[in-house]
């Protein structure tokens, strides 16, 4: 039969094989857990700056202090807070997720970010704020790199500088059905002596989708740039 039957053939193929891979799904409206305001590494240590990088860092935290926001474009015209910072804001951030592409809607100034999942990686002309990011799957771990950032963004809150050639990447895996974890790794030379990672964990919650929001708007009525929805 195994001979005359094609069918029989690819059925018997199919169960050796076993199941096909199935991604974890990321899907729904998730919150940071904690305070990400200042980033610390993994070891709880401040970033292993370089002596450009300190100056910069001890420049903005200088400003900061003062109010002086001119070296903070998120914070003094709403300009997108680029690809690290946002994942920082204590804004919830709604995941769509389909084979070749993780979308996240952030609940701040209603930014997007798009993750290609597609075999062919993304490239872009110019540098971007948030960058391109590209995506694989190692196992049950989603590992996105992200290039080509424009240097006019910070990391936190706090004021940590990055430069030109910034490399991003991330390795983000559930936890159990209501927990993820996302690794984050700094690959900088002109601000860090070395690589660092830091560690951001999220809670997933009952919210249907992120309210709107436009920064703008909210500034002319007298309000902040940032500010903690909660």
């Amino acid at each position: 039969m195994l001979k005359t039957n094609g069918l029989v053939l690819c059925a018997v193929g199919l169960f050796l094989a076993g199941p096909a891979f199935a991604a974890p799904d990321f899907t729904g409206v998730w919150r940071l857990d904690g305070d990400a305001t200042a980033l610390r590494s993994i070891s709880g240590k401040t970033p292993p700056l370089t002596s450009w990088g300190r100056e910069q860092y001890e420049h903005n935290q200088a400003a900061f202090a003062r109010k002086d926001y001119s070296g903070d474009l998120t914070r003094l015209q709403c300009a997108s807070a680029g690809a690290v910072r946002l994942i920082t804001l204590p804004y919830p951030v709604e995941f769509f997720q389909r084979p070749f592409q993780l979308t996240m809607l952030f609940g701040w100034n209603h930014e997007y970010r798009l993750i290609n999942l597609r075999p062919t990686a993304m490239t872009t002309p110019y540098e971007l704020a948030i960058g391109i990011s590209n995506g694989h799957w190692e196992g049950d771990t989603l590992v996105v790199r992200t290039t080509d950032l424009t240097d006019n963004t910070l990391l936190d809150s706090a004021g940590l500088p990055h430069g030109d050639k910034t490399i991003v990447t991330e390795r983000i895996r559930m936890l159990d059905r209501r927990h993820m974890e996302d690794v984050v790794t700094i690959t900088d030379p002109k601000a860090y002596s070395r690589d660092w990672s830091f560690r951001l964990g999220y809670h997933k919650t009952a919210a249907k989708g992120v309210a709107e929001d436009v920064c703008l708007d909210r500034m002319a009525a007298g309000g902040p740039a940032l500010e903690n929805p909660q």
